[in-house]
């Protein structure tokens, strides 16, 4: 189970989400089991769009896309760099995510290595992820910067506290 959980959270730092847990409670995004409600068509849908841009990126090994998608606390926490080393080993073939439901905007706390950072107006996303061939629920967070939708991951070692 052990292997199993290091694999799925090794796997979904590659993708969205992102990053800290296993199917059940938590995802790689940070996000927790049982949030948001089913949201609207056009939000599932926009959603959607988003995960299936970024899962084809983690199907193809294309970074640049993956980091382009980053939300800015990610980059700001671990360092472009860091997150370019980390995803380089990421590619997933079997990588895909099917919304299931997008709650409201909501206060995310992105927290990772003992820092935290709340974000505004994210979105809690529940997903059906199949991430190296396994599949399961996930709830992760996605929030909009400049227009566009990010995600959050845990790229490993933080950059040195300032």
């Amino acid at each position: 189970m052990t292997r199993f959980r290091s694999t799925i959270a090794t796997a979904a730092c590659a993708g969205l989400v992102i990053a800290l847990g296993a199917f059940a409670g938590s995802d790689a995004w940070g996000g927790s089991a049982g949030s948001g409600g089913s949201g609207s068509k056009k939000a599932k849908k926009e959603a959607q769009a988003f995960l299936n841009e970024v899962d084809t990126a983690v199907r193809e090994g294309n970074i640049d896309l993956r980091i382009a998608r980053l939300n800015p606390a990610v980059i700001d926490r671990y360092g472009e760099q860091q997150c370019r080393d980390f995803l380089a080993g990421q590619e997933d073939n079997t990588r895909r995510d099917r919304v299931k439901s997008v709650g409201k905007p909501e206060p995310f706390e992105y927290a990772t290595d003992k820092q935290t950072v709340t974000v505004p107006d994210a979105l809690p996303v529940q997903v059906r992820a199949t991430i190296k061939g396994k599949k399961g629920d996930r709830n992760i967070h996605l929030a909009r910067v400049n227009g566009q939708l990010t995600y959050f991951i845990d790229c490993g070692q933080p950059l040195p506290a300032q």
